[in-house]
């Protein structure tokens, strides 16, 4: 799905929560309203809608070893850190992306980090490469 499909989404979902100010179903729990959404027919669109929103599991997961794992995502740690370092000059960025269960997006971005902290180790393992 892409941004401009997106973007239309969460549009209909605005048009649909100005309805919904209004809705006969509407449940009012003390000063907070709540909206409900098992009834009301304006809570299953905006339901359905914000699922297209949701990313799929599929997408965030890689295969590894026959098996599906989620992506790591958040900080690296020094182990991977290390393998990328001694392995940028000799394999691919989709590999190291596999290998490290990572998103290739975020293992470019990484090793164009470590190339500019530590461009003497990177360089010396150019020079082992060759």
């Amino acid at each position: 799905m892409n941004r401009k499909e997106k973007q239309t989404i969460r549009k209909e979902i605005c048009t649909l929560l100005d309805q919904c100010t209004g809705c006969e179903y509407r449940i009012s729990q003390g000063e907070t309203p709540v909206y409900c959404s098992t009834v009301c027919p304006i809570g299953i669109t905006m339901q359905s809608l914000s699922a297209q929103l949701i990313v799929d599991e599929t997408k965030t997961s890689q295969k590894v070893g026959g098996t599906t794992t989620p992506i790591n995502i958040g900080p690296w740690s020094s182990d991977e850190e290390f393998y990328l370092i001694n392995h940028i000059n000799f394999y691919k960025v989709g590999h190291l992306s596999a290998r490290l269960n990572r998103l290739p997006k975020s293992v470019s971005a990484k090793a164009s980090y470590l190339r500019k902290k530590f461009p003497d180790v990177i360089a010396q393992q150019k020079r082992k490469a060759k």
